[in-house]
């Protein structure tokens, strides 16, 4: 397996920090899972949220993290 910077548990406390500073609301959310290199073979983690049940529409985000920095990027729903 691929070797990371960041340890799993690392990269949620980062991408939740990140995720609250952008105004969400982490205890309406479920625990969230992080994959490394989910999208682009990049060297970053992508972190998904949704909320709890019942989850409306638009009712989930992603948080970015790059694995060599701990940069991160909030994307939105849809």
């Amino acid at each position: 397996s691929t070797s990371t910077r960041l340890s799993q548990p690392e990269v949620v406390q980062i991408a939740s920090r990140a995720a609250t500073e952008a105004g969400y609301k982490l205890e309406r959310y479920k625990e969230p899972e992080a994959h490394f290199e989910f999208v682009r073979k990049d060297g970053s983690w992508t972190v998904f949220y949704t909320m709890k049940p019942p989850t409306p529409p638009g009712g989930h985000f992603s948080v970015w993290v790059d694995d060599k920095t701990s940069k991160t990027q909030v994307m939105p729903g849809e």
